[in-house]
């Protein structure tokens, strides 16, 4: 009995947090600019959404979705849906990287971020291509783990669904392939299957997004090296810790980068124990993307939930008043980056 306890728990109180937050986000009225641009992409034929080079499995789900109405509360609640369905993909990820010692923690923060609550509270593909990426990494995981060749199907299909959501999700593969070369001693996945199978992704992706290779590759990462300078990096922190903009969030960004070298110094056996190799990847890997290629916000959905499993390592290693102490600033924290933007 205690055991399905502490297992439901974790995900529940990240539910009971972010489900009011969205709730009161979903109440703003007027669309942003992006919302209405996104907006404006969904409302053409089927073929033209399909033969979208970067969404276009989030562009049908949009179209499908504004059938029903075209009140800007019907259209946010798809992405605030999305949202509340990754914290329960989300415990199986965050127990799987972090332990389940973190979980619970990991959960409460991802919940309550204010970036989080952002990304489901207004019309974007974030939370939609979380769902699908979280459905990979706990496919891949479960295939780590026994090897059955059921989580291995499951995993390409949630793998080309992730890329159908945004094509930029392509990092989530790439991240994988570098795990499985990384600890092949360790990790249980059956070379000869897995590598053959990856044929089929990087065909389909090579052929239906070739056209972007040229423009990432040859136009925005060179643009992208060429202007990158420590202010970017930092924006990118007080971004994951407050989704805020500096000089607001600089004293929470502040706080939770603290916890999160905590965490980092409590996941220093990377190079043994893969869980940790792969937490860390899915952090740096798509926050290099984020300052080289792009500057969406949908794309820091995954590295959101990687920030809040380290933070929460970091807080496990203070003492029990320590991480009551901590946890209460943390708490001022978020509601300091609710009133500023939600307010």
């Amino acid at each position: 009995m205690n055991r399905d306890t502490s297992t439901f728990k974790p995900f529940a109180v990240g539910l009971l947090l972010l489900a009011p937050l969205c709730v009161y986000g979903l109440l703003r009225t007027p669309f942003t600019t992006a919302e209405q641009l996104l907006l404006a992409r969904a409302q053409g034929g089927i073929g033209e959404l399909s033969g979208s080079l970067y969404s276009p499995l989030y562009l049908l789900l949009l179209k499908l979705w504004s059938g029903v109405s075209l009140h800007p509360s019907w259209l946010r609640l798809l992405s605030a849906l999305c949202g509340l369905a990754a914290l329960p993909l989300a415990q199986r990820v965050v127990r799987g990287l972090g332990g389940s010692h973190a979980t619970q923690g990991a959960l409460l923060l991802l919940g309550g971020a204010p970036l989080m609550v952002l990304l489901a509270s207004r019309l974007s593909p974030g939370t939609a291509g979380l769902v699908a990426t979280l459905g990979c990494f706990a496919c891949f995981l479960e295939l780590g783990r026994d090897g059955d060749w059921r989580w291995l199907v499951g995993w390409l299909v949630t793998a080309l669904v992730a890329c159908g959501m945004h094509a930029g999700l392509f990092w989530i593969v790439v991240v994988q392939w570098a795990v499985v070369l990384l600890y092949r001693e360790r990790y249980r996945v059956r070379q000869l299957p897995w590598w053959l199978i990856q044929l089929l992704p990087v065909a389909w992706l090579g052929w239906r997004y070739y056209p972007l290779l040229e423009e990432y590759l040859g136009v925005r990462l060179s643009r992208g090296l060429s202007g990158l300078q420590m202010a970017d990096g930092a924006a990118l922190a007080v971004r994951l810790s407050t989704g805020l903009a500096l000089p607001f969030g600089l004293v929470g960004t502040l706080l939770l980068t603290a916890l999160l070298c905590v965490g980092l110094w409590a996941a220093r056996d990377w190079r043994r124990d893969p869980r940790h190799g792969l937490l860390l990847l899915c952090l740096v890997v798509p926050g290099v993307c984020w300052l080289l290629l792009w500057r969406d916000d949908a794309h820091l959905a995954m590295p959101l939930l990687c920030w809040c499993t380290l933070v929460a390592m970091g807080l496990r290693q203070f003492p029990r008043w320590g991480r009551q102490m901590l946890w209460s600033f943390v708490a001022l924290v978020y509601l300091w980056s609710y009133w500023r933007l939600l307010g």
